[in-house]
């Protein structure tokens, strides 16, 4: 099933339903609005050929990404943390220098990247905010 603009979640957190007022100030609608026109506009989106995005929610002071990794089992990885360090410098890449993410950075705002197996199986998270970009 396909949905239609899925970040209605960042927009509330743009107009303070989720955030505290200072951050609802730092993150203008302007910036939300011009982050949103790069995003995909439906739901499930494939990423690349092995990660397909699910949704994303915003949170207090986060937004959630939720992917699957569509050719995968949770068992074939004897150790998912190598999976997710290889995969997190270009998430804390994106996050720390892209033009897209700079309000997000401004405002404090973290990033949490869910990564299920084909079977809906955790496999891992990984987090990312300020503290990743020395």
């Amino acid at each position: 099933m396909k949905y239609p603009i899925y970040a209605i979640g960042l927009i509330l957190c743009a107009t303070g339903l989720w955030f505290t007022p200072s951050l609802a100030q730092t993150l203008s609608l302007g910036d939300l609005k011009a982050g949103l026109r790069q995003m995909p506009m439906e739901l499930p989106y494939m990423i690349d050929e092995e990660t397909r995005l699910e949704r994303v929610e915003g949170g207090h002071n986060e937004v959630l990404y939720f992917n699957t990794l569509i050719n995968f089992t949770y068992d074939q990885f004897p150790d998912p943390q190598v999976l997710l360090d290889g995969i997190a410098p270009v998430i804390i890449q994106s996050y720390c220098v892209g033009e897209t993410m700079a309000a997000f950075r401004n405002a404090g705002i973290s990033l949490l990247h869910f990564y299920y197996d084909r079977n809906g199986e955790l496999i891992g998270t990984i987090k990312t905010n300020l503290t990743n970009c020395g």
